[in-house]
């Protein structure tokens, strides 16, 4: 199997790294698809993700080519380098709506690699990316969007479910930081509950 370590720059200037892994040579693509563009999930990234290590191969058994790729919420809190200098980055600074610019670069690295039709297959997370990036900023060459265990992320729905109160006292304690002009605080949240605890950072 070839892998090949590649770069590509986001749409607001963010470099991003990824692995582009080709089928055998002469091995034509029976689905349809010429490429995926696989999107971690929370605080995940493109080198150790055990889903993406049992899905690729099969990927790459219906002819197509398979890039895993990082956006810029990868692992918990990382470093980013961009054109406007470095920055921290990481899944406790990020948020949905800047994910649109890194799928629009990992989207035009396979237009200009000769990818015409891509399929995008996101996790958790990943897959909301996908859903949101493909909402707002649609590309002709995206033929499928894939999306394995999306998040529901509803404000309504999290009041309302058996952790509602959990998440109101969390809720009220964000808008209070960003109330007192600490938008940028990391916050260590309880919400949700047990093995889904994420940091996150404040944004409006």
């Amino acid at each position: 199997m070839l892998v090949d370590l590649v770069q590509t720059v986001a749409t607001d200037g963010v470099y991003l790294d990824g692995a582009l892994h080709s089928p055998p040579n002469g091995t034509a693509s029976n689905v349809g698809i010429d490429a995926v563009l696989c999107l971690h999930g929370t605080g995940s990234n493109f080198y150790n993700s055990t889903l993406w290590a049992g899905l690729i191969p099969k990927m790459l058994g219906w002819g197509t080519a398979v890039l895993a790729v990082n956006t810029r919420g990868h692992d918990g809190i990382s470093g980013a380098v961009t054109l406007h200098g470095r920055r921290q980055q990481g899944a406790a600074y990020e948020t949905v709506d800047e994910s649109r610019h890194d799928v629009a670069g990992w989207l035009k690295f396979l237009v200009d690699r000769g990818y015409s039709r891509i399929a995008i297959l996101g996790h958790s997370l990943g897959g909301i990316k996908g859903i949101y990036a493909m909402a707002h900023q649609p590309h002709a060459a995206v033929k499928c969007l894939l999306n394995l265990s999306p998040p529901r992320l509803s404000h309504s729905w999290f009041c309302q479910s058996v952790h509602g109160a959990d998440f109101q006292k969390e809720y009220a304690a964000a808008v209070a930081h960003m109330q007192e002009g600490r938008r940028d605080f990391l916050m260590k949240v309880r919400f949700p509950p047990a093995e889904h605890h994420h940091g996150g950072r404040l944004s409006g």
